[in-house]
């Protein structure tokens, strides 16, 4: 299990940086999110260790090797670690144990420009 590349749908940027209230894409093998235990899902952590857990119909697209997950629209400026939990193998097995794979990914823009996330009403 690991994470390859990740893309912000909104900007085309691969380099971790992500857009809150738009897409974003991540490549990797065995990351389709499934299984029993609590641990399950997808969640960023901030640099303060606060967690938030996305909800599950937030993974637009759950596949091997390749997720889509809307990110959450209030999610606060900063630098934050995307955590992938899931007990997928094959279709035909699930791990008794889950597994993760983790990137660092950031939100907002270092530049010092204003904001320019997606006004949603």
């Amino acid at each position: 299990m690991y994470i390859i590349e990740t893309e912000d749908r909104q900007t085309g940027l691969r380099d971790g940086r992500m857009t809150p209230g738009r897409n974003f894409f991540v490549r990797g093998a065995n990351l389709k999110v499934t299984g029993s235990d609590e641990a399950v899902g997808i969640s960023l952590t901030d640099s303060k260790g606060v967690v938030t857990k996305l909800e599950l119909d937030l993974i637009s697209i759950n596949k091997p090797s390749e997720l889509t997950l809307l990110i959450p629209a209030g999610l606060a400026d900063g630098d934050y670690t995307l955590i992938v939990t899931t007990q997928y193998v094959n279709n035909h097995v699930e791990l008794k144990a889950p597994r993760s794979a983790s990137v660092a990914v950031h939100v907002g823009d270092n530049s010092g420009d204003d904001d320019d996330r997606p006004v949603i009403e």
